[in-house]
């Protein structure tokens, strides 16, 4: 409205420049002078542009273009986002209404690299009206999102009338426009996955977990799986799949994730080492060795049961009772870390050894040490506060000095320090509170402790791990 006024003021000034007063002079008009020329220029233009301008606490968002246009007329709408603060994201999307065709320019406009406190993104196209009379909404939708917080969003419309009677605007000149932002570069996914349980055996499912992996900008739409032994699944509802191994062995399973613009992530590789099946056995003989001697020699493999039943058995590996040998060589080692700890430990001692090491058992034993290992959160005169590796939160684990290990990662630390050969001793500990906590140690034939999932540990304490008062 007060664009119009102006007009309706100028105008009529600007032609009595233009023409001259007295009456004697009327026949003979004069050229006006090119300042006039300019102002009545600008002001028409500021007359038939019309503006609008919505903000929030993040951003301005101002937009232009002609209040009334011919029909079939080609004009520019400009649009401008300016930040009110730091802005780590910035985009514009605009609609035509229908009738309305782009001429040139782009209906988006995107900044990625952030914006300063002050500066804009901005964006400019030439649309041609329809040749249907009438008054139409062109809207745009601006948001942003600042370095540390939620993203926001604003919406702008504009009215632009169809009408014979709209004589095109004269801007002023235009002022050369930034080159259009290029559109973002597509980022790859991430493949992540993990598979349960971490020691399977042939014939048991397997189940494979890849809910975890990301696309940083988009969606994944494909999960590609080469699980080592010939078989391979993809598709979009694969993210959880399940398999058999039928025989035992090392397999190396493979996982590649596409997002939603065909991009796809690195291969991730994990090996899953699948040891065999329990055989069957009927009072301690494999179930097929006592069916084929029973059809041949009944009275021979009944003997040979009640010799088995009542002869003593041999003690499993899975539970022998520590030797004498093997509790005299550690009990120095115990000791001396005793003496050492400022932990309140009064006593320890070795329960049992659990199993020798194998090439075949060693995986599932580095994993199996790594998630029991024994980080102390905070200790006092009476107790210890501790927690499993495998229990910590992501925010606990980044708290643990690694780097006091000289390794990459508590797990890599581990994987060092087994071998085949190597003995699983189960340790007991007593707490000046009368309490027990219970490790495994890894003792080679020496009888030297390797590993153990309460002393390795130690120096992984984060630095919030202190005495109570």
């Amino acid at each position: 409205m007060v664009e119009r006024i102006l007009v309706s003021i100028l105008i009529p000034a600007l032609l009595l420049l233009t023409f001259p007063h007295s009456p004697t002079e009327l026949a003979k008009p004069t050229e006006p002078t090119e300042p006039l020329k300019a102002l009545a220029r600008t002001a028409l233009s500021t007359a038939l542009l019309g503006s609008t301008s919505v903000e929030n606490e993040l951003f301005v968002f101002t937009r232009r273009a002609p209040d009334q246009v011919a029909p079939g007329e080609t004009f520019t709408v400009t649009e401008e986002l300016r930040a009110k603060v730091e802005l780590s994201f910035a985009a514009i999307v605009s609609e035509l209404p229908p009738g309305f065709e782009l001429v040139s320019g782009d209906l988006r406009a995107f900044r990625l690299g952030g914006l300063q406190p002050g500066e804009t993104l901005t964006n400019s196209y030439d649309v041609r009206a329809p040749q249907e009379e009438g008054t139409f909404t062109l809207t745009a939708n601006a948001r942003a999102k600042p370095t540390d917080g939620d993203s926001q969003g604003l919406s702008a419309e504009l009215t632009v009338t169809v009408t014979p009677q709209a004589q095109p605007p004269q801007p002023p000149e235009e002022e050369p426009q930034p080159p259009d932002q290029p559109e973002p570069e597509n980022l790859p996914p991430v493949a992540v996955f993990v598979y349960d349980p971490i020691a399977p055996k042939a014939g048991e499912p397997v189940t494979f977990d890849a809910t975890a992996s990301i696309d940083p900008d988009g969606a994944i739409v494909d999960y590609r799986w080469d699980l080592g032994d010939g078989t391979v699944l993809s598709g979009p509802d694969k993210a959880v799949v399940t398999h058999v191994y039928e025989r035992p062995g090392a397999y190396n399973v493979r996982l590649v994730v596409v997002d939603d613009q065909g991009a796809a992530s690195e291969p991730q590789v994990l090996t899953v080492v699948v040891e065999e099946r329990p055989v069957p056995t009927i009072f301690g003989i494999p179930q097929n060795i006592a069916i084929a001697v029973g059809a041949v020699v009944g009275a021979v493999v009944l003997y040979v049961i009640a010799r088995a039943i009542l002869a003593p058995k041999a003690p499993e590996e899975a539970a022998v009772p520590a030797p004498t040998a093997l509790e005299a060589a550690l009990k120095p080692q115990l000791d001396a870390f005793l003496s050492e700890t400022p932990w309140p430990l009064t006593g320890a001692e070795v329960v049992e050894v659990v199993e020798t090491v194998n090439p075949l058992t060693r995986a599932r034993w580095v994993r199996t040490l790594t998630q029991r290992s024994w980080i102390v959160l905070a200790y006092d005169e009476k107790g210890l506060t501790v927690k499993s590796f495998g229990e910590l939160s992501d925010e606990e684990r980044a708290r643990l000095d690694v780097e006091a290990l000289g390794a990459d990662s508590l797990l890599a630390y581990i994987s060092k320090r087994v071998a085949s050969g190597d003995r699983v001793v189960k340790l007991r500990w007593t707490l000046a509170s009368g309490e027990t906590i219970e490790s495994l140690a890894v003792v080679d034939a020496q009888g030297n402790i390797k590993y153990d999932t309460l002393m390795g540990p130690a120096p992984l304490a984060p630095t919030s791990a202190q005495a109570q008062g």
